[in-house]
């Protein structure tokens, strides 16, 4: 149709293909126009699978829709889909983002046998007692004694912290990365925090005025608590 509002918009590039896809219109408007456009795509038959990324701007298209899409595209196997991009996200995708990076508090005691476990990042104002253990897939940060388990990054980010106003564990682990009590003697007096160093493969307890100054945005809570 000559006269019809374009919705989709295809480019060539070294990579294969990039189908722009028009927030406006409705999902039927899409889905009819742009089988129409991958049928004027030239095409010869012994030639390799076209990649295709599909960019839907500011339009969020649910499951099922972007399975259909996809499926058109890749129906008699000329197309092959490697990447959908989208500047919106669901809620529920959101809301885990959101969970995933709060910072939770707690004002408690970890005594021994208890175990906190916390999705996001974890502060403690408390201590945790020998044979208590905290968890968190985030940071942790530890107003008051460290002496029992700590284990920070448990969906596996091994770039995450552990900081406690006094660091005498009995284990720190990092994603999947595990350190026993350090071998020295720590009186507390200043903060230290425990990383994993990757050019030495292991974790490390430092002085928390070494952190990098570029390390995460966790300056205003380490502020917070070395001010007491």
């Amino acid at each position: 149709m000559l006269n019809e509002q374009q919705y989709i918009t295809i480019k060539g590039t070294k990579e294969g293909l990039t189908i722009l896809v028009d927030e406006e219109p409705s999902f039927v408007q899409i889905y009819e126009q742009l089988s129409r456009l991958l049928e004027d795509v030239p095409y010869h038959r012994h030639e390799q699978k076209i990649s295709v990324k599909i960019d839907l701007n500011n339009r969020y298209l649910a499951k099922d829709k972007l399975e259909s899409l996809i499926s058109l595209i890749e129906k008699d196997f000329r197309f092959d889909v490697v990447q959908v991009l989208s500047n919106v996200i669901s809620k529920n995708d959101a809301m885990k983002i959101v969970n995933n990076n709060e910072v939770k508090v707690y004002r408690q005691m970890v005594r021994s046998g208890q175990v906190l476990n916390v999705t996001g990042h974890l502060l403690l104002v408390g201590n945790v007692n020998p044979g208590g253990e905290i968890k968190a897939t985030g940071n942790i940060y530890v107003m008051g004694k460290l002496e029992g388990i700590a284990h920070a990054g448990t969906n596996g980010d091994d770039k995450m912290i552990i900081v406690a106003s006094y660091m005498n564990p009995t284990q720190l682990r990092i994603a999947n990365r595990i350190s026993r009590s350090p071998d020295f003697e720590t009186e507390g007096t200043y903060m230290e925090y425990g990383y994993y160093n990757s050019k030495k493969n292991r974790i490390n307890i430092e002085s928390i005025l070494n952190l990098p100054s570029g390390d995460r945005d966790i300056f205003q809570l380490e502020r917070g608590m070395l001010d007491g």
